[in-house]
């Protein structure tokens, strides 16, 4: 069994998950040059945009209809 997703909606999720990739590539390469737990206040948000990011296409894979 297989999923049709029209483009315009592929896109749009494919475009969120890069964002969420490039995000998390970002915070990695943070981690590996801050080793100061002081700074991790400031990777906590990031964090979370990621999260929240990832849960909105999650659902949306979920919504598709085949």
């Amino acid at each position: 069994m297989g999923y049709l997703i029209k483009n315009k909606k592929f896109k749009e999720i494919y475009k969120q998950i890069e964002d969420a990739y490039n995000m998390s590539y970002v915070l990695k390469n943070f981690c590996k040059t801050n080793n100061y737990s002081e700074d991790l206040c400031y990777v906590s948000p990031s964090v979370k945009y990621i999260y929240k990011k990832l849960d909105l296409i999650y659902s949306e894979l979920i919504n598709i209809r085949y």
